[in-house]
């Protein structure tokens, strides 16, 4: 009981932050051009990077807990904030992949009804190597390799993966 009170205290808190950067830019209309504008222009903007950050935990939580279905591994934030999600075609599957990019892995799932996405493999960012221009493909195509493991597949992969890489 003492945990979930604890909880409820630090949930309402991090509510309250998330609020700050609306009550920053009112104060900032009304501070503008005065010798306080700067002293809430940099309050805002750190308090935005702050309410960026909270959101982006939030979201790794929630898909850790709620949407991601067949990860073995350690808890998604071990690997950094989540940098970018989106959808990818990969050559030889009819399906879309959906990837989830950290600072330190890049995930590779399946995506599913009712908003959840199956695991389908995962690459440490450290152990990633990219190839452009496939063998017999167009210019748009890359392909993805694990350096540290010749004989594990690589992925091809079409130019919409480039921009998180």
């Amino acid at each position: 009981a003492v945990v979930s009170t604890q909880s409820g205290h630090y949930g309402r808190a991090i509510q309250r932050v998330l609020k700050y950067p609306l009550l920053l830019r009112d104060l900032q209309r009304h501070t503008n051009g005065t010798k306080y504008s700067s002293v809430v222009d940099n309050a805002l903007d750190t308090i935005t990077e702050v309410a960026v950050r909270i959101n982006k935990v939030k979201r790794v939580q929630e898909l850790y807990s709620k949407e991601l279905v067949g990860w073995q591994g350690d808890h998604l934030l071990e690997y950094g904030i989540l940098k970018l999600e989106d959808h990818f075609k990969v050559n030889g599957s009819k399906d879309n992949r959906y990837v989830f990019l950290f600072d330190s892995l890049l995930m590779i799932t399946k995506p599913l009804k009712e908003g959840k996405y199956q695991y389908k493999s995962h690459l440490l960012s450290n152990e990633i190597a990219m190839t452009e221009n496939v063998k017999g493909e167009m210019d748009s195509k890359f392909e993805l390799i694990n350096f540290n493991n010749k004989k594990e597949k690589s992925t091809d992969c079409d130019s919409a993966l480039i921009p998180l890489l």
